[in-house]
């Protein structure tokens, strides 16, 4: 009898890690009035395989929106996260968009840096850009902030690009990453890719070289 309920325990446990590591990815786009939030196989997702959301339908003014959202086992690993967001969304007035895309239980339990990237273009509007850490690993946790981003308002198209590497931060063992995007706009469009990942240890130790090499540059400026 214990050991059938030794056996049961150890069962619970196994599904119940199993349940764990395999978190929906979720997307959320929100308007002035309405939010739709878009799980990873759920209502809504467009797109049948297993670590890719797609989005595709107005909210509010933005009567364009198709939104895919990548993770594991897509893209990235539980060890090596990486979640890619990318979007084309249109506007024919004036109207604000806010699109958020979140994964939880990656595996950390040590010290990691985050690496933030965006890049694509706006016309009549302005963008912001955050990314975020959540060590209590809850959906769309803003515990830490990783990198932040702002293009301002302008007449016309313009194209941005912004890159940013987090300090070496504490991971708890299960942790949640978080991406954020805004478009403002007075009537116009909007594309992008954003990346938040945990770079390679080949990428970080390249990036620790650059750095090296324009430190010895500068010291050289300054003898």
């Amino acid at each position: 009898m214990r050991k059938h309920i030794l056996a049961t325990t150890a069962a619970a446990i196994l599904l119940g890690a199993s349940a764990q590591a395999n978190a929906a990815l979720v997307i959320q786009l929100s308007g002035s009035t309405t939010t739709v939030t878009v799980s990873d196989g759920g209502a809504g997702d467009i797109n049948p395989l297993a670590g890719v959301v797609t989005f595709l339908g107005p909210v509010d003014g933005f009567i364009v929106n198709v939104a895919t959202g990548l993770s594991d086992p897509i893209s990235g690993t539980p060890t090596l996260p990486h979640i890619d967001l990318n979007s084309v969304d249109v506007s024919p007035g004036a109207g604000s968009l806010t699109i958020r895309i979140t994964d939880t239980d990656f595996q950390g339990g040590g010290n990691a840096v985050f690496a933030s990237l965006i890049g694509g273009t706006a016309t009549n509007g302005s963008v912001s850009y955050n990314t975020y850490l959540s060590n209590a690993n809850t959906e769309f946790g803003q515990d830490i902030l990783l990198g932040s981003f702002t293009v301002p308002t302008t007449p016309s198209t313009s194209a941005f690009d912004f890159s940013t590497f987090s300090p070496l931060l504490p991971t708890a063992a299960l942790y949640s990453l978080t991406q954020v995007v805004t478009f403002t706009t007075t009537g116009g469009q909007f594309s992008f890719n954003a990346d938040l990942k945990v770079p390679e240890p080949t990428s970080l130790a390249l990036l620790g070289t650059a750095l090296i090499g324009v430190g010895l540059v500068r010291r050289r400026r300054n003898a």
